[in-house]
């Protein structure tokens, strides 16, 4: 909770759902620990435009933000799909561990509402968010060996799993362990 707090006081930005405008507004060691966060290497000399550029870039990969929602409580899910379609949301249901990541990778931001504190989501983010089918349907699922099918039967769930030196699913070219497999 007290890198949530840090977090909120260090990346909270005037409200813009354009991407480009909440990362120029953020500081060049904000940028480069939403890097750090992501693990992009070979970031270290770049300046803030092409941070922000590489930033942009990485946020907007359908295949990392999909990594990420399996992760996420189906709480936090069913929060980040109402922010998804608003302008901001209060994220109070929301596990402060989701949302403690969400923040550090720069998916979404802490925004003062009058005296109140929301998150908003940039609109880039929003539209690959829309992207994926359904990300309720994806969490947790996959991990389960077995699902009951609609006649109520239980029935094995074949899951492809990308072994650590496999080549990345996201086609980056990279390594699945120095890539998407955080």
């Amino acid at each position: 909770m007290e890198k949530l707090t840090e977090l909120i006081a260090t990346r909270k930005v005037n409200y813009s759902e354009d991407l480009a405008v909440i990362l120029v507004s953020l500081k060049k060691v904000e940028l480069k620990k939403i890097v750090d966060a992501h693990g992009l290497k070979g970031c270290s000399s770049l300046n803030k435009s092409e941070l922000i550029e590489r930033i942009s870039e990485t946020l907007c990969e359908v295949n990392r933000l999909k990594n990420l929602l399996n992760t996420i409580k189906k709480e936090s899910l069913n929060a980040l799909k109402a922010l998804s379609n608003s302008s901001y949301a209060a994220l109070e249901s929301t596990d402060p561990v989701d949302i403690e990541n969400l923040v550090e990778l720069g998916y979404i931001y802490p925004v003062l509402n009058q005296a109140d504190l929301v998150f908003m989501m940039p609109k880039a983010v929003k539209e690959i968010y829309k992207s994926i089918e359904s990300p309720l349907d994806q969490n947790k699922t996959t991990t389960s060996r077995t699902v009951r099918s609609a006649t109520g039967k239980q029935m094995p769930i074949r899951v492809n799993k990308v072994g650590r030196n496999a080549p990345c699913p996201c086609n980056s070219g990279k390594k699945y362990k120095k890539c998407c497999g955080f």
